[in-house]
């Protein structure tokens, strides 16, 4: 009996990539690796009747960016609106309320500068975008200071109509 070696691992690099893709500066690295420790367990509990086989997760340029191999997309993109309202509404994570607002502000801007049908509007794409950093400084001891960042972000939702025959599809 040999040594026991995981099967992700001997084949990485030959016919497997990574499964995350970032490069991490001076002391982020054990941050955004509890953050995609996260975003996996978030999604894996979350979306259990997708049949997720494969999350990608990718960090360009102070972005995130997640790709979902799912055998049941379906489950996961293009929500009917009035769906992703009751699950926000029913929701206790903090940023549900935030995103609700949001949404609710993307239907209205639908409904009354493109007139589009409430009825058959769908979540098409929702991200967060990097925006302001506040940086002040705090002062210590032994005149020493400590940076303290604020970062701001906007979260963007878009809406599509979709006609009866794709809702059908």
């Amino acid at each position: 009996m040999g040594q026991k070696v995981n099967p992700i691992g001997l084949r990485l690099g030959i016919n497997r990539t990574w499964d995350s893709r970032w490069f991490a500066n001076t002391g982020e690295y054990g941050k955004l690796l509890h953050e995609d420790i996260k975003i996996r367990k978030y999604l894996e509990k979350e979306l259990k009747q997708a049949a997720i086989s494969k999350v990608v997760i990718e960090r360009p340029h102070k972005k995130c960016r997640v790709t979902i191999h799912a055998a049941r997309p379906g489950l996961i993109i293009g929500k009917k609106v009035d769906r992703a309202l009751a699950d926000l509404t029913f929701s206790r994570k903090r940023i549900a309320e935030t995103v609700k607002k949001t949404l609710e502000s993307a239907i209205a801007n639908a409904e009354n500068n493109h007139d589009l049908d409430v009825d058959s509007l769908v979540v098409a794409e929702a991200y967060v975008g990097k925006s302001i950093v506040m940086k002040r400084f705090h002062a210590r001891g032994r005149g020493r200071a400590s940076r303290i960042e604020r970062p701001f972000a906007h979260l963007t939702i878009v809406v599509r109509e979709v006609q009866a025959q794709e809702e059908a599809a």
